[in-house]
């Protein structure tokens, strides 16, 4: 279990396994905030970065936000992502 969390009255990001798996965390990274956490592991022979974030609200806060989060997957842009969490991004009005 890897997280990140923030204050305590908001954020938080967390990254559970399976105990049931053969998981190497290899090395991670968080924020402040507890709004990201970027894990490198080795499950098996399989080498994955996991990205979980919880975006902020705010629109404003948003794009500063996005654009720190693709600067720092910049690094990563050969490797296998699995990116979830809350990105807080709705498609239409309606969505909200």
């Amino acid at each position: 279990m890897v997280y990140s969390h923030g204050t305590k009255h908001s954020s938080g990001t967390l990254v559970l396994f399976n105990p049931s798996l053969d998981v190497q965390v290899e090395n991670y990274e968080t924020d402040q905030r507890g709004r990201l956490i970027i894990l490198r592991a080795k499950i098996d022979e399989c080498r994955l970065i996991f990205i979980n974030v919880y975006a902020p609200n705010d629109r404003k806060m948003q794009l500063e936000f996005f654009e720190t989060l693709k600067s720092r997957m910049r690094k990563y842009a050969d490797a296998n992502i699995i990116i979830g969490g809350d990105l807080n991004c709705c498609l239409t009005p309606g969505d909200k």
